[in-house]
């Protein structure tokens, strides 16, 4: 199986596997009874260099929710071109069930859909894949108040291999991610949170060819709980970066424009369609 696709799946189980009950419009900070919302993104650099290539792009992203607050079709159109679109299905227990990929707006790719299976602890035991299924097994281990999640996948010769791991604290945030590919460790993220439990830092590792890779952000937030300082730093925690945020807010207490400068001047309106 080659890389790209390890990958893909890695990315496809953690949709569940990492997740908690927590809708998608919770996840976006979202309040009120919201049907769709459409983004329109513009970024560029924030400092021009005479003779340098200018490179602006703008991104427009569709979401819908089903009334449940979960997002059952998105789509992202970049430069005015059709770049992804995705529809999810979920279970009664609000679980995605089904994720089904177009490469245009009608085509369906039939080699990049996914279906889900859980166990009784509400974790993915079994991915299908362009009909060839992925079975899992899940270890749940307690010390304490912490909660160690280990998923191991059989291989075609029914051999395990680790796949992934994510440690919760006794508040039920997850403070550490590890993926592995072929039973090695690919990347690790460590988490830290504030005192209202929001995400306060984020150290990411990424290990290939021998190689270590270190990304760290720290966040400040708005009394919206919205983000308006991300701080980038690198391995010595020397500041590579600084994005500060400003927003707009609409009568629900939801932004609808939003403003970051960094290393990229970004500027964000979002349109809002509230049930009615």
């Amino acid at each position: 199986m080659k890389l790209k696709l390890l990958l893909s799946l890695l990315f496809m189980t953690q949709i569940s596997f990492s997740q908690k009950k927590i809708t998608d419009l919770e996840k976006m900070n979202l309040k009120g009874d919201i049907v769709s919302i459409k983004t329109i993104e513009k970024k560029m650099p924030s400092i021009i260099v005479e003779g340098s290539d200018f490179n602006s792009r703008k991104e427009i992203n569709f979401y819908v929710f089903n009334k449940n607050g979960y997002i059952i079709e998105e789509k992202s159109i970049v430069r005015d071109q059709f770049d992804s679109k995705k529809k999810k299905y979920y279970n009664s227990l609000n679980q995605i069930s089904k994720v089904e990929t177009y490469d245009s707006e009608d085509n369906l790719e039939l080699d990049k859909n996914f279906e889900y299976e859980y166990d009784n602890n509400g974790e993915i035991n079994k991915i299908t894949y362009s009909n060839s299924p992925s079975v899992y097994r899940n270890e749940l281990i307690k010390k304490g108040n912490i909660k160690t999640f280990i998923r191991f996948e059989f291989n075609d010769e029914k051999v395990e291999s680790k796949t992934f791991e994510r440690i919760e604290n006794e508040k039920g945030k997850v403070i550490e991610d590890n993926y592995y590919i072929r039973d090695k460790l690919y990347s690790k993220t460590l988490q830290s949170y504030d005192i209202k439990g929001l995400l306060s830092r984020k150290k990411y590792s990424q290990y290939w060819n021998g190689k270590e890779t270190i990304n760290i952000e720290e966040y400040l937030y708005n009394k919206n709980n919205d983000i308006i300082k991300i701080t980038t730093l690198d391995e010595n925690n020397n500041i590579v970066n600084e994005e500060n945020v400003i927003y707009v807010y609409d009568k629900k207490g939801n932004w609808i424009r939003k403003d970051s400068q960094g290393s990229e001047i970004i500027t964000t309106e979002r349109n809002i369609d509230y049930i009615k």
